[in-house]
C-alpha cells in the first residue's frame, strides 16, 4: 500500500484531527470524522483537495508554527502564546471539492513537526 507525505498536523488528540497531506495526485486537507454512535474519533477522514495558493499559505503558517514550537520546546522565555493560525476548516469548506474523498488513515511519524511523517490511505471502514 502506498504511503503519502503528511505536510501538517494542525490539531491532534489521540491521533491526527486536521492537517494537510497528499492523496493520489492531490494535496488535501484531511479532517478526522467523529463517530457519534461510538462517541469517539474514528480513523476515517474527509479529504478535500486544495489549490496551490491555499497550500502555499498553509505551509507559510506551518513554518511559523514550527519555529514557535522549537522555541517553546527549548524553553525560550520570550515565547508568546501561539495564536490560532490559519483556519483549515474554512479553506476546506470553501473548496469546490469539499470532502471529495473519505478514506481510512494510518499515520506514522512525529506529529509535532511532521518530520518524515507519512499516512497510508485505504478504503474507509
Amino acid at each position: 500500500m502506498e504511503s503519502y507525505v503528511v505536510w501538517t498536523v494542525n490539531d491532534y488528540f489521540d491521533g491526527c484531527i486536521i492537517g494537510v497531506a497528499n492523496f493520489e495526485d492531490y494535496c488535501c486537507i484531511y479532517e478526522r470524522i467523529f463517530d457519534e454512535r461510538a462517541d469517539d474519533w474514528s480513523d476515517n477522514y474527509f479529504l478535500t483537495p486544495i489549490n496551490q495558493i491555499d497550500f502555499a499559505n498553509i505551509m507559510c503558517d506551518w513554518e511559523r508554527w514550527k519555529m514557535w514550537r522549537l522555541e517553546y520546546d527549548k524553553g525560550i522565555n520570550q515565547v508568546t502564546d501561539w495564536e490560532k493560525g490559519i483556519d483549515l476548516e474554512a479553506i476546506a469548506a470553501n473548496s469546490q471539492s469539499y470532502r471529495k474523498f473519505v478514506r481510512h488513515g494510518a499515520f506514522v511519524g512525529d506529529w509535532r513537526y511532521c518530520d518524515n511523517m507519512n499516512v497510508t490511505w485505504s478504503s474507509s471502514i
